[in-house]
């Protein structure tokens, strides 16, 4: 079960072993990101559309039951404007 190692051993090589791994997909993809640098943006708002879709076909259809669809939509404009804002202001 621990390869021939004493528990110790073998969590102090399992953890080494999980971190080499890290050292050089952190310099991949440190490069992947400077070289890929102009499209970024772009990319980051495809994930947020992703993930507004996500959203409007999951979340908003449950919120919308059981006669709360007032409620929801005043809370989902709520939440998009407060969004936009600190978008603003903290940029």
């Amino acid at each position: 079960m621990n390869a021939g190692f004493d528990r110790t051993t073998y969590a102090a090589l399992t953890g080494i072993r999980a971190g080499l791994v890290e050292i050089p997909l952190v310099l991949l993809g440190a490069w992947a990101v400077s070289v890929s640098g102009a499209i970024l943006p772009y990319a980051m708002g495809f994930a947020a559309g992703g993930m507004l879709f996500v959203i409007s076909d999951e979340i908003v259809p449950e919120t919308h039951s059981n006669g709360h669809e007032r409620v929801a939509t005043l809370g989902l404009m709520l939440g998009v404007v407060v969004m936009l804002y600190l978008d603003v202001s903290l940029a």
